[in-house]
């Protein structure tokens, strides 16, 4: 039997690349945090939204539609990290380097950072 995570407060906290130094000096040094990872519409928003039972992340049918690092912080106890999707994203490719330099920047000096990398089992991830 599975127990059941009843989170009572989850709510946006900041988007990375906006964040001030002070913000992403708390995320930095924040644990637990887990960071979700995978392809372009791989289900990381759902999977966000699921795990804390409400519509806090967005999460669309079409690929490529989380554009920045987004940071909630669920009962003052844990951050969950929605990170933009790598793959297939109908954008610019100015925008994709974009948000591999944000990730890069994201994940540089963080303290106890777990990741959740989902996969697709529709397809080939690492050959």
């Amino acid at each position: 039997m599975s127990k059941k995570i009843d989170f009572k407060k989850a709510q946006f906290f900041v988007a990375w690349e906006r964040a001030s130094p002070s913000q992403k000096h708390h995320i930095r040094h924040f644990t637990p945090k887990i960071a979700f990872i995978g392809r372009s519409n791989v289900g990381k928003s759902s999977l966000l939204n699921d795990l804390v039972q409400k519509p806090l992340a967005a999460a669309a049918k079409k690929p490529g539609r989380t554009h920045q690092i987004v940071c909630y912080l669920v009962d003052e106890k844990l951050f969950l990290i929605d990170l933009p999707g790598y793959g297939y994203a109908k954008t610019s490719q100015e925008s994709q380097e974009k948000w591999s330099l944000a990730i890069d920047s994201f994940l540089q000096g963080q303290l106890n950072l777990q990741i959740c990398w989902l996969l697709d089992s529709r397809r080939e991830e690492l050959s």
